[in-house]
């Protein structure tokens, strides 16, 4: 008997901490991060949308500058991604969602950074709802 309610005690502890981390992510319900120059995450309860920092191309820019440039490119365009999660990696928070290849880390609860990139996203003080 003593067997059983220890094992029964360790599922009901899994199941509490797995919930908890899950929960974590209804913080961020609502909010917008900006980009310094450019770009924004946003945050919902179904979907993150994303657009990275806007790329240097111009008239002027060489073959070589576009094709140096070709991430940026396709990152600077909003993209809406589902299902957006917390996963914990050690010490660090990172913001995924569904097919969302970039890896955005949870500086803090006002800033987000694209490990890739190295761009930082602060939160802004608008609402998404008006």
């Amino acid at each position: 008997m003593k067997k059983i309610s220890k094992i029964l005690l360790c599922f009901m502890i899994l199941l509490l901490t797995s919930c908890t981390g899950s929960n974590e992510i209804k913080n961020y319900y609502g909010r917008k991060f900006v980009g310094k120059s450019g770009g924004e995450i946003v945050i919902t309860e179904k979907v993150v949308i994303y657009s990275g920092e806007p790329s240097k191309i111009n008239p002027n820019s060489t073959p070589e500058d576009i094709n140096k440039a070709k991430d940026k490119m396709k990152k600077e365009h909003a993209t809406a991604f589902k299902n957006p999660k917390i996963v914990k990696k050690g010490d660090k928070k990172y913001l995924t969602a569904d097919k969302l290849e970039y890896k955005l880390l949870f500086v803090d609860d006002e800033t987000i950074l694209d490990e890739d990139d190295n761009y930082e996203f602060k939160l802004s003080k608008d609402s998404i709802y008006k």
